[in-house]
């Protein structure tokens, strides 16, 4: 993940080439830069084809263990939770339909940006054409009524001395109200520790508040107080008049 963040740096481009412009579309207010990532195709490193196993050559098992993987089926990949390295406790809705996709679990909330790192056999082409499947279906990605319902994509290029075992694979950076449950949940494991006094030892200990009891617990105080904030525009966030909130 952290290799595929970083493509747009160590490979630049036209766009994207510098941490300030890879950031820009992603953070709309300075408390909202919490941002989670998705990747795909995520499969298991020790799975190969029979044809690869069967391969005269080391040049024929590199082209038998390349998988097909295509741009639309990527980017909304992507999109699906399952995907997704974040664990937003309370974040995430299950809808039952009938049919060939039975149970869809989909994001709670909405998302504020969403920037897509691609790599591999791209076109441009495939790109829109994948962005106006997403379009089509709506359910996919919901965006926040006060901002663009765009999906960004930066194509990236790919280091001819790694062997990639798909000819496309994907990196989602995105910026989603979901987060404030996974904030809401940590605040939550907070107050029953610190209830119990959990983990205070070292702290009285030191010399910056020995004998300073009520400065100690201030200090966490406010820190916790700093978290709800947060949480809280994510919450506003997903109103139509957020740009007028003032906490």
């Amino acid at each position: 993940v952290m290799a595929a963040t970083t493509t747009t740096l160590r490979y630049p481009g036209y766009m994207n080439n510098d941490l300030v412009g890879l950031m820009a579309s992603l953070i709309p207010t300075p408390k909202c830069h919490f941002l989670m990532t998705s990747y795909a195709p995520i499969t298991s490193a020790t799975t190969a084809p029979v044809s690869a196993v069967h391969a005269t050559t080391a040049a024929d098992a590199t082209k038998s263990t390349i998988k097909k993987t295509s741009v639309p089926t990527i980017m909304t990949s992507l999109l699906q939770p399952k995907n997704i390295m974040v664990s937003c406790v309370g974040g995430r809705e299950t809808e039952i339909r009938s049919g060939a996709r039975g149970i869809i679990s989909k994001m709670k909330g909405s998302f504020l940006s969403v920037l897509d790192i691609i790599q591999g056999d791209v076109t441009t082409s495939a790109v829109h054409q994948a962005l106006r499947g997403i379009k089509a279906r709506p359910e996919l990605a919901r965006f926040v009524p006060w901002g663009p319902s765009s999906i960004h994509v930066a194509l990236a290029r790919r280091s001819k001395y790694v062997a990639a075992p798909h000819s496309v694979t994907g990196l989602m950076l995105a910026n989603h109200t979901s987060i404030r449950h996974l904030f809401s949940h940590t605040v939550a494991q907070f107050d029953k520790l610190f209830d119990k006094g959990a983990y205070l030892a070292e702290f009285r200990r030191s010399d910056l508040f020995m004998d300073k009891e009520e400065e100690l617990q201030a200090e966490f105080k406010d820190s916790v107080e700093v978290v709800k904030s947060v949480i809280e525009e994510y919450r506003v966030a997903e109103q139509p008049d957020y740009l007028s909130f003032k906490p």
